[in-house]
């Protein structure tokens, strides 16, 4: 990971002095002309002032300071061209009139004034000038600087009985990448797949069964392979009874009033229970107690609020530190079910995201691997 960030950092450095060059190259040009534009005048550095160069704008019918009273006879006031009178631009040979002061004040506040005594000289000029591009340098150099060591954010659809053990890896990850941002959304991987399909923005989709992956990859949806992070394991879950001595024919038991699991329909886990319960024969005796999660995170929730006595739920949470406390679990034999084989795609919208492919190369890393096996994610072979 430090070979990575330092090739970032390589690749960042010279882009970033690059473009602080060009910026800084434009933005003393546009300071040049923005100071003139304020001062109202294209004033030579070595000419004689004169009342028609100074005071006199684009057009007469703005009225503009006299910047010195050469050739004018009026100490300091506003000045415009008696033949234009503001219908025409102000022609050379046309004479120059004071306004009277007490004419002055409807048009021109304080701010104009001063704005007028910073420029009435060409060395006053040139300072502003100076300042103004300097100011104008500073600020863009510190918007370059952070455009180009913006974070970058990658957003990732995880399937729900990843939620304790992603969010640790996401957490020891960000110890490389402190400034990256780093989302999980977590539901069912039945419903993220279908929104991957219609151009959700996920960059990284961790399904539950690895058939759906493999799916949006046949599809042309994945910028990667499908990748296998582990194998999950159905558990009954309870907080209120004695779990780890459960088996599913308890589940007859008519004190037990209500069974969460997950949506067969479209949840990974919701399916591997409803295959455990019914190749042990009990599927058609608690069929009527079932309630369904939207996902097998949700189901958890249904037995923690008390909405169900018990729960068919992934062993992952119940190894989380907030189950743990609350209830034992009984793990399912998997030869009951299907495998619970689960598997990630780096999408195609992140095929150029660096960000999404240093996170998928990181669930490989040793760090990764020991939190998902302390969650009970074996891989293939490996599972009991």
């Amino acid at each position: 990971m430090n070979r990575t960030a330092s090739l970032k950092n390589n690749i960042k450095e010279p882009l970033i002095k690059s473009s602080m060059s060009r910026v800084a190259g434009k933005i003393v040009m546009i300071a040049r002309s923005v100071t003139k534009v304020v001062a109202g005048t294209t004033m030579p550095r070595s000419a004689t002032p004169r009342a028609h160069d100074l005071a006199v704008p684009r057009n007469c019918a703005a009225l503009r300071f006299a910047a010195t009273r050469k050739g004018t006879g009026f100490a300091g006031g506003l000045l415009r061209c008696a033949p234009c009178e503001g219908r025409q631009p102000f022609a050379a040979s046309h004479a120059l009139h004071p306004i009277p002061q007490n004419q002055v004040r409807g048009h021109v506040g304080l701010n104009q004034r001063f704005l007028n005594h910073l420029t009435d000289t060409p060395i006053k000029m040139r300072a502003v000038s100076r300042f103004a591009a300097r100011m104008l340098i500073l600020v863009c150099l510190l918007v370059v600087g952070q455009t180009a060591y913006a974070s970058e954010k990658i957003t990732i659809a995880a399937a729900a009985d990843l939620k304790f053990a992603l969010d640790e890896i996401i957490a020891l990850f960000k110890k490389a990448h402190p400034a990256d941002q780093i989302e999980a959304i977590y539901g069912s991987s039945g419903n993220f797949q279908t929104q991957t399909r219609q151009g959700a923005p996920y960059d990284i989709y961790f399904s539950a069964d690895i058939a759906y992956p493999h799916a949006l990859k046949a599809e042309g949806l994945s910028s990667t392979e499908v990748q296998t992070y582990g194998v999950g394991r159905i558990v009954l879950w309870s907080p209120s009874r004695d779990a780890g001595k459960m088996t599913l024919n308890d589940l007859a038991d008519p004190t037990i009033r209500k069974i969460a699991i997950a949506n067969p329909k479209h949840a990974p886990y919701g399916k591997r229970a409803e295959e455990a319960l019914k190749a042990a024969g009990v599927w058609e005796k608690i069929q009527s107690k079932l309630v369904y999660g939207e996902n097998v995170a949700q189901a958890a929730q249904f037995v923690q609020t008390g909405n169900a006595q018990v729960g068919i739920i992934a062993l992952s949470l119940a190894l989380s530190p907030e189950l743990a406390e609350q209830g034992g679990y009984a793990l399912i034999p998997d030869k009951l079910h299907q495998p619970l084989e689960q598997g990630f795609i780096v999408t195609r919208r992140a095929a150029d995201n660096p960000l999404a492919q240093a996170f998928a190369r990181f669930m490989a890393d040793k760090e990764a691997r020991a939190v998902m096996t302390r969650y009970g994610f074996g891989l293939p072979g490996e599972a009991k």
